[in-house]
């Protein structure tokens, strides 16, 4: 199964709907690794009370994605100017780089990144399977380093079974 952040048709509707053949719009998780260790501001457009129960390392949220709509039963964005006085109170602004989540599809982070591109912030990229990906790899990553420190005692991903 190919990966979603190389999927062709993720490929062709993102470069469809900002216009950036040759713009990498998306990341995975060992990418996102790498810009957050390079400063990188994760956002999380997922809302509020999600963002509440986790979130990636130094993640901003502003409540979701959907104040960005000027009008929900279409495309448009509110004016450049909001956006930039919203995302500027949580660190986000020109020279930024951000790696903009959600959860597994994500689909709400393109609607943060055209929002992005249009207030100047063209380094931010949409981490494909967001939160659920990172949670879920962080879990596994635990329960292997409990299994190297217990030799001997079955996993615990078997303890539980």
């Amino acid at each position: 199964m190919t990966p979603l952040h190389r999927s062709p048709v993720v490929r062709l509707t993102a470069t469809l709907w900002f216009g950036a053949p040759d713009r990498q719009l998306t990341m995975d998780r060992e990418q996102v690794k790498v810009a957050l260790g390079q400063g990188a501001v994760p956002w999380d457009v997922r809302p509020t009370r999600d963002y509440q129960y986790g979130h990636l390392p130094r993640a901003v949220s502003v409540g979701g994605v959907d104040w960005l709509l000027a009008d929900p039963r279409s495309d448009e964005l509110v004016p450049a100017e909001i956006i930039e006085r919203v995302l500027k109170k949580v660190g986000i602004g020109r020279g930024c780089q951000v790696v903009v989540y959600g959860d597994r599809r994500c689909e709400r982070g393109f609607i943060a990144l055209r929002a992005l591109n249009r207030i100047g912030v063209d380094t931010a990229r949409v981490y494909l399977g967001g939160f659920d990906d990172w949670r879920e790899h962080a879990e596994r990553a635990r329960e292997e380093r409990v299994e190297r420190m217990s030799p001997g005692l079955p996993p615990l991903s078997e303890a539980f079974a």
